[in-house]
């Protein structure tokens, strides 16, 4: 107990010689600056996809599956099965499990489950119909025959009648991750 008070003792003594420290000089003491407290982290944010402009990339693209009006290729070379889901405008997703719709003439006319060199998927319109078609990639699984899931830089090329083609590159690493890539608006 003695301890305790010659600690807080002594404590406070060092406190007021500190605040003295003008003292001398006959100004008054500079009070501390108060203390703020840290800012909080700010969480890194999810990186979005970034536009980039490869005419080899442009013309492997065009090579994979049909064209029409409205084109989207998916392409990676990692082992593992990534998929292109694109939301049409009349709210149906075209992907591998609804891979025609019929009502508005798109088609998954590529689909890989594998991954590795060359791996690609294809999705196109003859003649879109007017809205917003909707983007997305998804690592859904491992390669089928090897169950090998890698990781690695997917590119998407988007050719629409009338502009030049656009490509978006995202990274995908770890499996049921989903990124958004581009809203194309067919007018």
């Amino acid at each position: 107990m003695k301890l305790t008070l010659w600690a807080t003792y002594i404590t406070l003594i060092l406190l007021l010689l500190m605040n003295c420290r003008g003292c001398n000089n006959n100004s008054s003491p500079t009070p501390a600056p108060a203390e703020t407290p840290a800012p909080a982290p700010i969480p890194e944010p999810t990186p979005e996809p970034e536009p980039s402009d490869s005419t080899d990339v442009v013309e492997e693209a065009e090579s994979i599956g049909n064209s029409g009006g409205l084109k989207v290729t998916l392409m990676w070379n990692f082992m593992g099965d990534i998929d292109l889901r694109i939301t049409q405008p009349n709210g149906n997703t075209i992907y591998w499990k609804n891979k025609r719709d019929t009502a508005t003439g798109g088609f998954l006319d590529i689909d890989n489950r594998e991954g590795g060199s060359g791996a690609a998927e294809n999705t196109y319109w003859v003649s879109p119909q007017a809205g917003k078609y909707s983007v997305d990639i998804e690592y859904y699984a491992a390669s089928e025959t090897k169950k090998i899931a890698g990781k690695g830089e997917c590119t998407v090329v988007v050719f629409q009648e009338g502009k030049e083609p656009q490509t978006y590159k995202a990274h995908l690493s770890r499996l049921k991750e989903r990124i958004h890539i581009v809203d194309v608006i067919v007018e």
